[in-house]
Parts: structure tokens; C-alpha cells; sequence
């Protein structure tokens, strides 16, 4: 199994959004490019790809965030399209819930601290949990996404520390 050291948060921005998670495998990968996926609006957690295989979300544009890869981070993807005006608007409150209790619970899994930079140029040299955004070119996970940041990272590191806490 790879370690990761790092979550990246996604959203598909596909704006149908019935498409399940075996509808965003593209060739030539055979299955989910995500490690976990939370449905749009009740925040169902299903599982993507497994942990012992690279992930196939995300590449790295930008020299300084090289080391956040397929092979050292946990790609978590919330259904929708967050970067659109149309509804959905946002990630319902379920999925932050849930994002927010995954998120927390894999960092504690895989002794991940859930830092978080607030703006790019805050490098993570060591680890974290990051928007797609900030280690390649894209949008993702979307504006409207990025407005409740905030609120997820501190929901993540609640969570956190409950799984860390517990003996």
C-alpha cells in the first residue's frame, strides 16, 4: 500500500448529477480515479479505487506542489458541479458532514495532520489536506466549494481529534 501524506478535495463539475462514481472511470484506467467519493445531496460514502494502487486525480502543475501526487495522496471527490451558479450551489451540509468525518477519520488512518493552507503560496512540505486547485490547473473543487473551506477543515480537524483521542 502507498502512504499517503496528503487528502486533495474534488468535485467532477459534471452538472449531471446522477452520474455514479464507475461513470467518471475514463480510459486507459479501469476503475475510479477517486479513493472516495461522497454523493450529492445525502453524502453516502462510496469507495473508489483502493489504497494499494496510485491514484489516477491528480497531477501536478505547479513545480512547488510536485511532491502532492497520485502516489503519496487520497483523492476525495464531493458529487457536483461547485464552480457553476446552477444548483447545486454548494456541497450540501451532508457532504461536508460526512466529507468532514471521512476526511478526519483517513487522516487519523494515515497519520496525516489535517494542516491546511489558506492560499497557495503557503507550501505544505510535509502534509495536509488541499483543494485540487492548488496543485494543478483547475477550478477545482470549484468556487462555491472553496467559500466553505473554512468549515470543512474545521469539521476535519474535529473529527481528527475524536479518532486520534480514542484509546
Amino acid at each position: 500500500m502507498r502512504k499517503p501524506r496528503f487528502v486533495v478535495v474534488h468535485h467532477p463539475a459534471d452538472d449531471n448529477i446522477q452520474l455514479s462514481l464507475r461513470d467518471h472511470v475514463r480510459p486507459p484506467f479501469t476503475d475510479a480515479p477517486y479513493d472516495w467519493w461522497l454523493e450529492y445531496p445525502t453524502g453516502d460514502i462510496v469507495k473508489g479505487r483502493s489504497l494499494a494502487r496510485d491514484g489516477a486525480h491528480v497531477r501536478p502543475d505547479y513545480p512547488k506542489w510536485s511532491h502532492v501526487n497520485n502516489r503519496t495522496a487520497i483523492g476525495v471527490a464531493f458529487e457536483g458541479n461547485f464552480d457553476d451558479d446552477r444548483p447545486p450551489i454548494g456541497p450540501s451540509e451532508a457532504q461536508i458532514e460526512r466529507g468532514a468525518a471521512l476526511i478526519g477519520q483517513l487522516c487519523a488512518e494515515h497519520d496525516i495532520h489535517p494542516f491546511s493552507a489558506d492560499s497557495p503560496e503557503e507550501l505544505l512540505y510535509a502534509q495536509g489536506v488541499v483543494p485540487h486547485r492548488f496543485v494543478s490547473r483547475t477550478a477545482c473543487p470549484g468556487r462555491h466549494f472553496m467559500l466553505q473551506w473554512a468549515a470543512l477543515i474545521g469539521k476535519v480537524r474535529w473529527y481528527y481529534n475524536q479518532e486520534v483521542r480514542q484509546p
